[in-house]
């Protein structure tokens, strides 16, 4: 299992760092961002999973979601 580290950007400036944990070590991988790029506007985007606080947050609040390469960790 594999944790990949994002940074939530928000409309009013504010940035928060989340993690997801992932099968498999794949770089592509971005389930986060997907989910994102695929929710509706009015929607919310879940993040955390079974065994880690969860968040849910409203797409319009969203800006954008950066990825944190692993050789910035």
């Amino acid at each position: 299992m594999f944790v990949n580290q994002y940074r939530i950007h928000f409309v009013n400036g504010q940035v928060i760092s989340v993690a997801e944990c992932v099968e498999e070590d794949n770089e592509m991988s971005s389930d986060l961002i997907d989910r994102f790029m695929e929710a509706l506007p009015g929607g919310v985007l879940m993040v955390g999973t079974e065994d880690t606080p969860r968040a849910f947050i409203p797409v319009n609040n969203i800006l954008y979601i950066s990825q944190i390469p692993d050789d910035c960790l």
